[in-house]
């Protein structure tokens, strides 16, 4: 109606795009016939879902339980017109496109559907492929609209979710650097209110330093059309700037020019701090490795060489290529030297297996002319970015000075500024407990002065020590069991701050003779974390696991039982424990388990991710029970199964009930086609009719459909709907219950009684109606009947008021009138061989029948009362008249001369 439509092919193809699943429509209309139709028509391309109803309640129903994309409705029907029910929806805020699909093709009615809120009217008629053709385009142009816009109010949602909580600050500013909008995320960050910075000019907050890079940067990705990164320093509320990261997107209008742009704002003030401080270490530890008289080389978990400082390929007189690859023990260890390979893998190969272990070595060594010298090594396990771990080995030449204490010193202040680059926090003491070496972690953590760590004894220490630790003796211990010859790998130390680290302590061996410890602390606090969190949703599980009524199964990939809760070992009749290690169709029926099992692969298999379905158990004393079954298979982050979830629900009692009403349903549904004029009604306990049937269903404006699996709330207004329920409820309390309804214009006769299973449980009623209406209306007549006999009776008084005999007849027929509550009364006489002469009238519109032809003509019954209806009578010229005047039913009866 005046919009722009859509090709057919186009918006398929579009939804199909964009990977949606089916289009869900439900149409309703009253013929059955043609939504049979529409359905098998839309549903031809496999792109569209139809559900079909024949009522507007059937359909409200219906939307109480699934949303629609689309919902089609035609305009007349029985209860509530198409409009009726767009009405509903939109008083209801239901925003679902409707369509109105008519047989009306008037205007008016098109211009009412729109009005309501209606997005398409289409007329039936014509060329039904045409006519369905276009239909069909409709679905899916408003199936794409409201999907499109589902998704944009998403997008919206979750960008105001996320601008509104994230700490990034997000801003929008105008092609002429007027900031439009700013996250509340500023005023946490710089201080700044939001209504401060709104309307003014994004670079009166940038430092003017980084102004002209700023401006280079947003000159140059406008003209690239790419997005921007700058980072610049911003001005807080006290003066002060921070170091910002700003991302965006330039914005354009239709002609290509930018009217705003986006921008996300974080601050970098500790990355840049952090990275300064990464580049000076970076400094000092390259200035060092590659400037420092030291050997530097790494080793991977073979022994080969990946890597050769610029002094230690001088010091062997090689190449980074010539070395790169080989094994070390050939190139720079004597190669008549026995053992030499066998022990420097094992050193290898120890130091990979244990992460935390240093060792300390003076080794011979053979430069490429054969030249012999000393080198003191250090050699530590290093991994870096999830790369392999390798052996980091640092060499001093001793070879002059090979007992020379000072050089050894100097060897070992160079080690020291080494190992200061580790994140582990590392102490080496001597025999004597004094320590000899420390790297800044050990500082850092424990916040100890470093003047006092010179010449400092291991009691000095942990006297500033102790009092940081959450668990002071469980450290002594840790220490005394060390001392009394026990390695320690990994103990756990807890610091009062929250901190915890896992302690190693490692002889420090020179050669093969220990000459010190070494002490190394490794920060855990957020793996340990990470644990604690894990640990904590497993306790939830757990307590619902061992809590829950339902019965829960744990599943291994073969099948096997792994755990059940209790509840589950009770609803199979097996004490605790008893299921651990079954097969999960161990308690299964065999006739069952073809379909379970299919299901059950599936899910395994990562085709589906659960199902539902109800099967039969054997329990352990061999009972056979009903439960609904849901089984749900737990993965990881990688989508790896780690096991299946079993929840078993006993459904047998219900499975019993259904059966019982299935059985009342057979034996009520014979009855019910033998009651004449009447229906039969089963109800169950939720006062929901399971079963109708009867010839009287039709004749009180009822169906099948409109009471099957339907309350009376749903079918009756509420004066009539309360006296049904109350028969209903007093039916299941075990009382026979008999009514009367008033139901359109007609009397109704209702018994009800109730069902009873064996074990003399209510489980359910029948309801018996039966239309009683003409009955009550013979009887209602038959007292008037009575009363004009009564009336007449005192003929003789009124003979004696009257003036003469006609006279008398007039005041007759006044009576019936006024005494007996008739409309009309006349009073014919019948002569011997004469036609019957009207010789009186009183009552309602007597002057529309003041010439009234005889009454009785050929059907005079001499003495006989006549009681009938002048619509269902061979018609006489009387009779035209008075069905003319609104007369409906009469009654005649003879009145006898004296004697």
């Amino acid at each position: 109606m005046g919009r722009k439509k859509a090709r057919w092919e186009d918006v398929r193809t579009d939804i199909s795009n964009n990977g949606s699943d089916k289009i869900s429509v439900l149409y309703v209309d009253d013929e059955p016939a043609l939504l049979h139709l529409s359905k098998e028509f839309l549903e031809m391309e496999e792109d569209i879902h139809v559900d079909t109803s024949t009522s507007v309640h059937q359909a409200l129903d219906a939307l109480s339980s699934q949303k629609y994309e689309v919902i089609i409705s035609d305009y007349k029907m029985p209860q509530q017109s198409g409009i009726d029910f767009l009405k509903l929806l939109r008083e209801g805020k239901n925003s679902t496109p409707f369509v109105l699909f008519t047989g009306r093709g008037r205007e008016e009615v098109a211009i009412e559907a729109l009005n309501h809120g209606a997005d398409f009217y289409l007329q039936k008629g014509g060329d039904p492929f045409t006519q369905f053709g276009e239909l069909r385009n409709i679905i899916l142009q408003l199936a794409h609209r409201g999907r499109a816009e589902a998704s944009l109010r998403e997008r919206e949602e979750l960008l105001s979710l996320i601008t509104n909580n994230m700490r990034d600050v997000v801003a929008k500013v105008r092609r002429d650097g007027i900031i439009q909008y700013v996250s509340p995320s500023l005023e946490l960050m710089t201080g700044h209110a939001i209504g401060e910075v709104l309307n003014h000019g994004i670079l009166e907050f940038v430092h003017p330093q980084d102004v002209p890079d700023m401006l280079l940067v947003i000159r140059q990705t406008i003209e690239q059309k790419v997005g921007m990164t700058v980072e610049f320093r911003l001005r807080r509320k006290d003066g002060t700037f921070v170091w910002m990261e700003g991302t965006g997107n330039h914005l354009y209008d239709e002609e290509g020019g930018i009217h705003s742009t986006v921008l996300s704002m974080r601050s970098i003030e500790d990355r840049r701090r952090f990275e300064e401080s990464i580049r000076h270490s970076e400094r000092k530890y390259r200035e060092l490795i590659e400037n420092s008289d030291v050997i530097v080389l790494r080793l991977d978990s073979y022994g080969h060489i990946t890597y050769m400082n610029e002094f230690a390929l001088r010091f062997f007189d090689y190449t980074l290529e010539e070395v790169f690859g080989r094994r070390a023990a050939e190139v720079i260890f004597p190669r008549e030297e026995e053992g030499a390979d066998q022990g420097l893998r094992a050193m290898v190969r120890e130091m990979i297996d244990q992460p935390g272990y240093y060792a300390s070595r003076i080794e011979q060594n053979v430069r490429r002319n054969g030249e012999r010298v000393w080198v003191a090594w250090a050699n530590r396990h290093v991994k870096e970015n999830g790369d392999s771990p390798e052996i980091l080995c640092m060499g001093v030449d001793i070879t002059e000075h090979h007992y020379s204490e000072e050089k050894l010193g100097e060897s070992i202040a160079l080690l020291k500024s080494v190992l200061d680059s580790t994140l582990d926090a590392l102490l080496v003491t001597d025999l004597n407990d004094v320590v000899r070496t420390y790297n800044r972690r050990v500082l850092s953590i424990f916040d100890i002065p470093d003047e006092m760590m010179e010449g400092a004894t291991l009691q000095e220490i942990w006297q500033f020590v102790m009092p940081q630790l959450r668990d002071p003796e469980a450290f002594r211990k840790i220490v005394l069991r060390f001392k009394e010859g026990m390695v320690a790998e990994q103990e756990p130390v807890v610091l009062k701050s929250g901190h915890q680290y896992t302690l190693s302590i490692y002889p420090h061996r020179m050669g093969s003779e220990i000459i010190g410890i070494v002490w190394g602390f490794h920060d855990i606090t957020e793996q340990v974390r990470a644990q604690e969190a894990l640990a904590e949703r497993e306790s939830r599980f757990r307590a619902i696991f061992d809590n829950t009524a339902l019965g829960i199964g744990l599943i291994d990939e073969k099948g096997i039982i792994v755990e059940a809760n209790d509840a589950l070992h009770r609803t199979l009749g097996y004490t605790r424990g008893e299921l651990r290690g079954c097969h999960r169709l161990d308690c299964g029926h065999p006739e069952d388990t073809a379909d379970e099992m299919a299901l059950y692969e599936a899910m395994m298999s990562g085709e589906i991710d659960h199902y539902v379905m109800e099967r039969r158990f054997i329990t352990r004393d061999g009972r056979i029970i009903w439960a609904r079954v849901t089984s749900a298979a737990v993965r990881d982050g990688k989508g790896q199964l780690r096991f299946g979830l079993e929840f078993v629900q006993d459904i047998t009692e219900q499975k019993n009930v259904q059966e019982r009403l299935r059985l009342s349903e057979e034996r009520y549904r014979l009855l019910a086609s033998n009651f004449p004029n009447g229906i039969v009604m089963l109800f169950d306990r939720d006062l929901r009719y399971t079963l109708v049937e009867g010839r009287g269903m039709g004749e009180a404006g009822l169906s099948k459909n409109l009471i099957e699996g339907h309350t009376p709330r749903d079918i009756f207004p509420t004066e009539i709907c309360e006296q049904v329920e109350e028969g209903l409820r007093r039916t299941l309390r075990g009382e026979t219950v008999i009514q009367i309804i008033h139901w359109r214009g007609r009397v109704h006769r209702a018994f009800n009684t109730p069902l009873i299973s064996e074990g003399g449980e209510v489980y359910g009623g029948m309801t018996m109606t039966q239309d009683i209406t003409d009955l009550e209306r013979s009887e209602e007549e038959l007292r008037r009947l009575n009363r004009s006999l009564r009336i007449l009776s005192d003929g003789t008084q009124s003979q004696v008021r009257a003036r003469d005999e006609y006279d008398m007849y007039r005041r007759a027929c006044e009576a019936l009138v006024d005494r007996g509550g008739h409309d009309l009364a006349h009073v014919e006489l019948l002569d011997e061989h004469e036609r019957p002469r009207l010789v009186a009238i009183y009552g309602r519109g007597t002057d529309g029948v003041c010439h009234l032809p005889p009454l009785s003509g050929d059907r005079t019954l001499y003495g006989t009362l006549v009681v009938g209806d002048l619509a269902n009578r061979p018609p006489t010229p009387a009779d035209d008249i008075l069905l003319r005047e609104g007369f409906r039913s009469f009654i005649s009866l003879p009145l006898w001369h004296r004697g």
